[in-house]
This record gives structure tokens, C-alpha cells and sequence, in this order.
């Protein structure tokens, strides 16, 4: 029988993990993320992420994550059971969700004992792949966000959640609004799709790491869909990525009018990715 040696990952490792992950990008890109981002050193950015890693035969074969804000990640593509360290290093700290391989997500809540605990949201949404080389033009002109947008984001960041099932309560997605608002006008990645001087559709990524990228917050108001603007603005954000050396993107489709839109561009559906969210606060239990 194959001995797994189980512990919390270092500094030392972020070499070995990254190089471990990105034969699995598709499934991987919050992990390589956060830790491009934020290392292994203890930052408290809420994104930075502690991990636990499993070897087997010097070497790597699944790693663990929860990050600052409580959200667990993992990539375990042999889907040996996760290690009872993960319950024991983690008990206590309030988690939001998960998301990864349906699979993986399942004996990782069940490992934590959180397979029971209530879900706002818990689905598997279609994994889409793309080359960027497959783009062709012309593409939308877009611009960054000004302050001047401020309450319009947080018109549309309200409508996001709601129409992604992200936040149920009102109040929690207007006080998220805000604050997602906030950050997009004072980070300027967020990226504004305008007609005729009208802004009518938005765009972001929510991972970035070496020549691949993730599409998240594709939003088009209500009013204004079913002209293909969300298609646009995905094809014109990618192609400014491209301009940058990114060769690959990533994105789940929340629902089938925006697989068809990913679809349209170019994008391959190559497999599922589970999100699932908790409901209220929940935390990762000592025993069950």
C-alpha cells in the first residue's frame, strides 16, 4: 500500500504546487490565483489561501485549500480520500462554499463534516475552454470603470447576484454591491461595454495566472439582453487579454442563454465545475 505523507504546505512548496496545478488548469485557476498571487507566506489578504498538500512517492498528488474569506478549494484528480488533517488544521473556521470538480468538492465536504450543512446554492455548472487564437474581430471598444459609475454598478452588481443565485437576501446584495462597486472603480480591472455612449454590458476576470485566464461578472442589464452583447464583451475583453500574451480562458455558465453565448465565440464545454454555497454561518466542525 502507497504511503501518503499529509501536511501544511510552505514557502518551499509553492514551486512544486504550481507546477502540480497547472497540469490540471482548467479545474485549478482559484488555487494558482491566490497563491501567485499571495504566496504561501501568511498574508491576510482575503484571498491568500492556506493549503495542505498529499504525497505519495515524492510526489505531489492532491492539494487542500481554504482561503482567509472561508472559501475551500481543492484539487485531488486521483481522488484519494482527503486527509482527516484537514478537518483537524481547519476545525472552527466559518467557511462560504466551495467550488471545484464535483467529485472533489463532495468527499471534501464530507471529510469536514459540512455535507449536511445548508446550501443558498449548490450546482454543477457547464466548464468551458477556449484558444484565444479562435477569436476573430472586430472587436467592442471597452473602457475601465469611472466614478461616475458608481451607482450603476451597484445596480448591476445587485442584479448579478440575484440572477446567479449568489446572494439570496436583498440587503446582503446591495451591501455587496457596494462594496464590489467600490473595488472595481478603484482597481480598474472591471471592464465596461458602451453603445452609442450607452454603457450596456460588463466584464471581469476572477483568476489570472501565467497565459490563462477565467471569466467571471459577464453581466448585461436585464432590459438590454438578447441583443449578444454579453457574447461581444467576453470576445472583446479576451481579445485585449490576448494583446497581452494570454493564450487560454476559462469560464462555468450560470445558465444555458450564457452557454450559448460562450458557445457562439468559441468556447469548447470540456466538462462540470460544482459551486456550492452555504447558507448562514457555517463552520467546520471538530467531529460530527
Amino acid at each position: 500500500m502507497t504511503q501518503h505523507i499529509v501536511r501544511c504546505a510552505t514557502p518551499a512548496d509553492e514551486q512544486d504546487i504550481e507546477r502540480f496545478l497547472a497540469h490540471h488548469a482548467p479545474t485549478s485557476m482559484f488555487l494558482r490565483s491566490n497563491l501567485a498571487a499571495h504566496g504561501l507566506d501568511g498574508s491576510t489578504a482575503d484571498t491568500a489561501t492556506k493549503m495542505i498538500i498529499c504525497i505519495a512517492e515524492e510526489q505531489l498528488i492532491a492539494v487542500f485549500g481554504i482561503s482567509n474569506s472561508g472559501f475551500l478549494l481543492a484539487q485531488n484528480p486521483q481522488l484519494v480520500t482527503p486527509p482527516a488533517q484537514l478537518r483537524q488544521a481547519w476545525f472552527g473556521r466559518q467557511v462560504l462554499g466551495m467550488t471545484g470538480v464535483a467529485a472533489q468538492v463532495t468527499s471534501v465536504l464530507e471529510t469536514l463534516g459540512l455535507q449536511h450543512a445548508p446550501m443558498a446554492l449548490d450546482r454543477d455548472e457547464p466548464l468551458y475552454h477556449m484558444d484565444l487564437g479562435q477569436l476573430a474581430g472586430p472587436f467592442a471598444d471597452l473602457r475601465a470603470p469611472r466614478p461616475t459609475d458608481h451607482e450603476m454598478l451597484c445596480s448591476w452588481f445587485t442584479d448579478y447576484a440575484r440572477d446567479t443565485g449568489l446572494l439570496g437576501d436583498d440587503a446582503d446584495a446591495l451591501a455587496d454591491a457596494k462594496k464590489r462597486a467600490a473595488r472595481a472603480i478603484e482597481q480598474e480591472k472591471l471592464r465596461i461595454m458602451e453603445l452609442d455612449g450607452v454603457p450596456v454590458a460588463m466584464i471581469d476576470f476572477n483568476a489570472q495566472v501565467a497565459d490563462i485566464v477565467q471569466v467571471g461578472g459577464v453581466f448585461v442589464p436585464r432590459n438590454l439582453r438578447k441583443n449578444g452583447y454579453g457574447g461581444q464583451v467576453i470576445a472583446a475583453h479576451l481579445a485585449q487579454a490576448r494583446d497581452r500574451g494570454i493564450n487560454r480562458a476559462i469560464l462555468f455558465a450560470a445558465n444555458r442563454a450564457a452557454a450559448r453565448a460562450y458557445e457562439a465565440i468559441g468556447f469548447r464545454h470540456i466538462g462540470a465545475y460544482r459551486v456550492a454555497l452555504f447558507e448562514g454561518d457555517v463552520s467546520i466542525p471538530l467531529t460530527s
